[in-house]
């Protein structure tokens, strides 16, 4: 995990805290290696994650993996700045994935910066109902 941007890095901008960051020291683009976080169980609507850095999918990517096999995939855009995207999973819930962090490029923009990776639930409840209906009895 990185703090800050590695010195030779362009200003990173949109990470909260601590993130990955694979552009590393005296290596720079050239750094190379993957990152695989522990599999779980989705339960939830969507994944949203915050990537900055390179723009090619085939090399420099994040990835979710169900049963072995990619799902969904994000890059970088050629950008020090972490944009979100966001997985749509409703289709998954109950499986057993992983997210799979990848940097296969030594080449200019051959590195990822990833943070927040989230999984979000829509609330199915009565009470949401609730929540979300406007208050009749306020005073306006």
């Amino acid at each position: 995990p990185a703090t800050a941007t590695t010195p030779g890095q362009s200003a990173v901008f949109g990470n909260q805290g601590h993130f990955l960051n694979s552009f590393r020291p005296q290596r720079f683009d050239a750094a190379v290696g993957s990152l695989s976080l522990p599999p779980f169980t989705i339960e939830g609507d969507l994944i949203t994650l915050l990537i900055g850095g390179g723009r090619d999918l085939e090399r420099v990517r994040v990835s979710l993996l169900v049963d072995g096999r990619v799902v969904r995939s994000a890059t970088g855009c050629g950008t020090e700045v972490l944009g979100r995207r966001v997985w749509p999973t409703q289709d998954l819930r109950g499986k057993t994935a992983q997210i799979e962090i990848i940097d296969a490029s030594a080449a200019g923009w051959g590195h990822i910066e990833v943070d927040q990776i989230t999984e979000w639930m829509r609330v199915r409840s009565a009470d949401a109902r609730q929540v979300n209906e406007p208050n009749r009895n306020r005073p306006r």
